[in-house]
């Protein structure tokens, strides 16, 4: 079988086609679909969640379609992973699947890596510890001497080596490709290629998403960094399956959530830098007593460091606002001193909520998908800075009145 889910969307299946998986499907994949069982007289529902990818059971593969074009998909990818240095969004603009997605960036980490072999793959110096028959960097006289007989010397020295991280995550990532059952056709030719090559000269070891964050890099591997983002997409969004079957695909789920909060933050913080007057603060934890609360988007003033407005992302379709959200938001901005609030969606909404809670107003703003993300974007920048500069002109104004 080859279930096709669109994001958010629900879709019926018979009893007969679909009694024999429900279980499985409900026990693995419980967190990126909702199952729900058949009443007399209906059918069996699976409703996509915020979620986008494949999803393979034992009797095929869910396939979970985004409701954002799969050209800006890349371009989110692009600005909250920092792969700018890559410039394919031309080559992804007739992109139609997320299978074809997957193995065009697959196919583009391959052949950065093939170009480094080929110039010279990352080296740097690893210190090391062997018994030799020669003598190599500085004896251990103290382990030599252990064994007197032994004409053999332990020796500790320098290896200047290609088996270092840098290039091992890159083999680690490769590997997870390959065995993904994703990557197909003529993109799989140099993933495989690039993978031989390396193998050579370093060695297979396991990794985590987190490795790929926060490193150092210098002037002999700053080409690395775009590579070890895209790494950290291929880790971060493939796993081993949950259960057992005869399926050798891996699952590879994006969270749309997570890349759209990221997104914004990342394609946001750059602008508002530009601009001077203000500094965006992204996910930072505040006291609420015995637990932490933590905004998506603080934006201050740049010179008084005054909390101007605090925003909340929210990946849904936003047609009606949930009660918890404007409850949350109003939290935040009374925690900070706030007096404009954001709901922020991926969509414009025919009938968006704003309303002044005694003093702190709530707004409902879209970085809409829908249309290009440099044309969303620049939307949404200008509607938060002139939500920023009246709540500058509150301040002063009521400054000025209590003097």
């Amino acid at each position: 079988m080859h279930i096709v889910l669109q994001e958010w969307k629900k879709q019926e299946f018979s009893r007969a086609d679909f009694d024999h998986y429900a279980e499985e499907i409900h026990r693995e994949y419980s967190l990126y679909v909702d199952v729900i069982s058949p009443s007399f007289g209906t059918e069996w529902v699976l409703q996509a969640k915020g979620y986008v990818g494949y999803l393979p059971f034992s009797g095929g593969v869910i396939e979970i379609k985004p409701k954002v074009s799969v050209t800006n998909l890349f371009g989110m990818l692009d600005v909250a992973y920092g792969l700018k240095s890559f410039e394919v969004l031309k080559g992804l603009t007739d992109t139609s699947s997320l299978a074809d997605f997957y193995s065009r960036l697959a196919s583009i980490l391959a052949k950065r890596v093939l170009t480094r072999s080929r110039k010279g793959l990352y080296r740097t110096y690893k210190s090391e510890r062997s018994t030799l028959a020669f003598v190599r960097g500085r004896i251990d006289v103290r382990e030599s001497l252990r064994s007197p007989l032994d004409p053999a010397l332990v020796c500790r020295y320098e290896d200047h080596t290609t088996d270092v991280e840098e290039n091992q995550i890159i083999l680690w990532t490769l590997s997870t490709i390959l065995r993904s059952g994703l990557c197909m056709g003529e993109f799989l030719s140099p993933v495989r290629h690039a993978y031989r090559i390396l193998s050579r000269f370093t060695s297979l070891q396991h990794f985590s998403y987190t490795d790929c964050v926060d490193r150092l890099y210098n002037r002999l591997n700053d080409d690395y960094k775009p590579m070890h983002g895209l790494c950290r997409f291929f880790l971060e969004k493939s796993g081993p399956r949950q259960g057992t079957g005869s399926k050798k695909m891996l699952p590879f789920v994006i969270s749309m959530h997570q890349l759209f909060e990221e997104f914004v933050a990342a394609w946001l913080a750059v602008r508002i830098k530009s601009d001077g007057r203000y500094v965006l603060r992204s996910q930072q934890s505040l006291d609420a007593g015995s637990f932490k609360i933590v905004p998506d988007l603080v934006i201050e003033d740049s010179e008084t460091h005054q909390p101007l407005l605090v925003a909340d992302t929210k990946y849904k379709l936003g047609e009606t606002v949930d009660k918890p959200d404007v409850y949350q938001i109003l939290a935040y901005a009374r925690k900070l001193g706030c007096r404009e609030t954001v709901l922020l969606y991926p969509y414009e909404t025919e009938n968006p909520y704003n309303h002044d809670w005694s003093g702190t107003t709530v707004h409902c703003l879209s970085f809409d998908l829908s249309r290009s993300i440099e044309e969303g974007g620049e939307i949404l920048l200008s509607s938060l800075l002139d939500l920023c500069e009246q709540a500058r002109n509150d301040i002063t104004a009521s400054e000025l009145g209590i003097r």
